[in-house]
């Protein structure tokens, strides 16, 4: 998505920091791919980065398209999108697509995508402590998150032929 407020990247980080602290040692790299990674919210979500010091493990891409792109959900396990408000998001579709559970907005449209807790979770965005539990959840029990993962791409594929969306 791109990084502006409205993406909530900064309430994602929040809560990837609350995750760890949950346990300890969560593993994990975050991906953050989309345009808009300038300006003064990108210089404050820089900034929150390195105060919680998570630069090692926050990679930003820019904009991907086509190979690049499926590569990048291909190495990934989860999918996050803590938007305010998301009314149909082809990079959640693409997510199912390539078997990531979502971790998405409760406000707006995302229910007819995904049901909560059967492809993904659909989370309130300002709940930080929601966000970090599904993260801690998924990270502990990897037998959930290939269900979840299985589920996502049933969920993908019911969406039939109509779906404009190449798995390379």
């Amino acid at each position: 998505a791109a990084v502006q407020p409205h993406k909530g990247l900064d309430r994602l980080l929040a809560a990837i920091a609350r995750a760890r602290g949950a346990t300890g040692a969560l593993d994990f790299t975050l991906d953050v791919v989309g345009a808009g990674a300038a300006g003064s919210y990108a210089r404050r979500v820089r900034q929150q980065i390195a105060a919680l010091d998570l630069g090692a493990r926050v990679h930003f891409h820019g904009l991907l398209r086509g190979a690049p792109l499926h590569a990048l959900f291909r190495r990934n396990q989860i999918f996050a999108l803590p938007s305010d408000r998301e009314a149909y998001s082809l990079a959640c579709l693409e997510a199912l697509g390539h078997g990531l559970p979502v971790l998405a907005t409760s406000n707006g449209g995302l229910g007819e995508m995904i049901s909560d807790g059967e492809q993904g979770f659909l989370i309130d965005p300002a709940d930080a402590d929601a966000w970090a539990a599904r993260l801690v959840d998924l990270a502990a029990d990897r037998e959930r998150l290939r269900t979840m993962s299985r589920a996502a791409l049933a969920r993908y594929r019911d969406h039939g032929p109509g779906v404009v969306c190449a798995i390379a």
